[in-house]
C-alpha cells in the first residue's frame, strides 16, 4: 500500500487567506483525547498562517464530560470558535421539524440537531467566503456525513476528512442490524470517494480501512500522528510521592474491551508471592467500567488498585508526572490498529511506560523504540513477569534514568505533525487550483 507524500509541502502554494472551516464535536473545555488532540493541531496550523473557524457543540450538551477551562484558555487564541446548541429543550427545533418527528422520531434527538444545525452553519460561512478548505474530524462519525452534505451541495470545496481511527472495521464499533452495517459501510465508502484527503494516525489503521477500496485511493491518504506539545510542561506540577511506594498510574478511561483484568491476576500473585502491598499502588485517572471496578472489590485488591475517577486535564497530567511507570491498556488482539494519543501525551512526562498491548501494532511499535515494556494484555504469566522485571529496576532507582530516544521522539512534536496536516491541506486544494 503506497499512501501520499507526507513531506513537507508548506509554502509550496500561493494560498491567498488561507481559511479553514472545521468541524468538530469535541472541543476545549470537553476533555476528550479528540477535543485535546484537534486543538493541538489547529495551534500548530495557526503558527503556519492558517485561520481556523471551528463550528462545534455547547460544552453543557455533554452533560458527563469532564471540562477543564485552563485547557480551554491556552487553546482559545489559536482558533475562531462557534458552539452549537443541540439540545431540543433549551433550543426547541422548527414547528416544521417537530412535525416531521411525529411521523418519524430520529434515534437520537441530540444527533440529529447536531447534523441539521452543523450543516446549517457551515453552508452560511461558505456562503460569506470564509473557506479555502473544509476540514471534519470525526467521533462522532456524523461529523464527516455533515461534511459529505456540505461537499455534495458545493463539489469544488476542497475536503479533508481526519479519520484518526477506524469506522467500521473498529472492534469498538457495534451494529444493532445487518442493515445498519450496510449503512456505515456506504457512509464510509462515499465519504472516502468524495473526500479530497483522508488522514489516519498510523499505517496500521489506514491499511485496515483502505484495503477495501480502488487503490488509487490511496493517493490522497496521508499519516498524521498524534501530536505533543512541549510548552504544556509549564502548568504540569508533578505530586510527590512516597519513594518507598512503586507507583503505576493510568491516565485516562478504561471501557468495553479495554480492561486489563488480567493485570489483576497478575497483581493478585505478586502480593501473594510475598510483594509487600504497601510499596504497589496501581493509580487508575478517569472513568472506569463497572465490570473492573467489582473485579478490584472482590479481589480484595482496592488498597492496592486505586480508582481515582476523572479529572481536569493538567491535574490528570500532574499524577501521572508523580508516577515512577505510566500504563497503556489496549484491547485484546492478534494485532492492534490503534496508536492512542495517551501515548503521545505520556511522551512530555519523560517516564517508562507499561504498555498492555497486542505484540503485533502501531502502539508496540512505537513503545518498543522508546525502550518501554511490551506485554500482551491478557497474558496473565507475561505481566507477572513483566511487573517483577519493573520492581527489579525500581528497586536499583533505575526508573528515574529512562530516557527515550529522541529521533523517536521528534516524530510526535508539534511542528513535524502540523507539516504533515498542512501537507493534507495543501494536497485537497490543488485538486482545484
Amino acid at each position: 500500500m503506497e499512501l501520499a507524500d507526507t513531506g513537507n509541502l508548506d509554502g509550496i502554494l500561493d494560498v491567498m487567506n488561507k481559511n479553514i472551516l472545521a468541524l468538530s464535536w469535541a472541543m476545549p473545555p470537553l476533555v476528550f483525547p479528540r477535543s485535546i488532540q484537534i486543538s493541538r493541531a489547529l495551534k500548530g496550523l495557526s503558527q503556519r498562517g492558517w485561520k481556523t473557524r471551528v463550528i462545534t457543540v455547547e460544552p453543557a450538551a455533554e452533560l458527563h464530560a469532564e471540562q477543564d477551562a485552563l485547557l480551554e484558555s491556552i487553546y482559545a487564541p489559536y482558533y475562531e470558535i462557534e458552539r452549537l446548541e443541540v439540545r431540543e429543550e433549551i433550543q426547541p427545533s422548527s414547528w416544521w421539524v417537530r412535525m416531521q418527528r411525529k411521523a418519524s422520531k430520529p434515534a437520537n434527538t441530540i444527533h440529529n440537531n447536531w447534523r441539521r444545525r452543523a450543516y446549517c452553519s457551515l453552508k452560511k460561512q461558505k456562503m460569506s467566503g470564509n473557506a479555502d478548505v473544509l476540514l471534519t474530524f470525526a467521533q462522532p462519525w456524523s461529523d464527516h456525513l455533515v461534511g459529505l452534505m456540505l461537499k455534495k451541495k458545493y463539489k469544488k470545496l476542497p475536503w479533508v476528512a481526519h479519520f484518526s481511527d477506524p469506522w467500521v472495521d473498529s472492534p469498538y464499533t457495534s451494529f444493532s442490524s445487518e442493515g445498519e452495517r450496510k449503512e456505515a459501510c456506504n457512509q464510509e465508502c462515499e465519504i472516502i470517494d468524495k473526500a479530497d484527503a483522508i488522514m489516519f494516525t498510523n499505517a496500521y489503521t489506514a491499511e485496515l480501512v483502505m484495503h477495501k477500496y480502488p487503490e488509487h485511493w490511496n493517493e490522497k491518504v496521508f499519516i498524521v500522528p498524534h501530536s505533543f506539545d512541549a510548552e504544556l510542561s509549564q502548568y504540569i506540577q508533578p505530586v510527590c510521592n512516597d519513594k518507598e511506594v512503586l507507583r503505576i498510574v493510568h491516565a485516562g478511561n478504561l471501557y468495553s474491551l479495554r480492561q486489563p483484568l488480567c493485570m489483576l491476576d497478575a497483581i493478585k500473585r505478586l502480593l501473594e508471592s510475598g510483594f509487600n502491598r504497601e510499596n504497589l499502588v496501581f493509580e487508575f485517572v478517569g472513568f472506569v467500567d463497572e465490570e473492573f471496578q467489582n473485579n478490584v472489590a472482590e479481589m480484595e485488591l482496592s488498597d492496592v488498585v486505586v480508582i481515582t475517577g476523572a479529572k481536569p486535564y493538567f491535574e490528570s497530567q500532574s499524577i501521572a508526572a508523580g508516577a515512577d511507570v505510566l500504563l497503556l491498556v489496549d484491547a485484546p488482539a492478534s494485532e492492534s490498529v490503534f496508536l492512542p494519543s495517551k501515548i503521545v501525551d505520556y511522551m512530555i512526562l519523560n517516564k517508562p511506560i507499561l504498555g498492555l498491548t497486542p505484540a503485533k501494532g502501531a502502539s508496540a511499535d512505537l513503545l518498543r523504540k522508546m525502550g518501554n515494556w511490551v506485554v500482551d494484555s491478557d497474558n496473565e504469566q507475561a505481566i507477572f513477569n513483566v511487573l517483577n522485571d519493573i520492581i527489579s529496576v525500581w528497586r536499583e532507582n533505575q526508573l528515574s534514568s529512562f530516557e527515550p530516544g529522541s529521533d523517536v521522539i521528534n516524530q510526535f512534536k508539534l511542528d513535524d505533525v502540523s507539516n504533515r496536516m498542512v501537507s493534507a491541506l495543501n494536497h485537497a486544494i490543488t485538486q482545484y487550483r
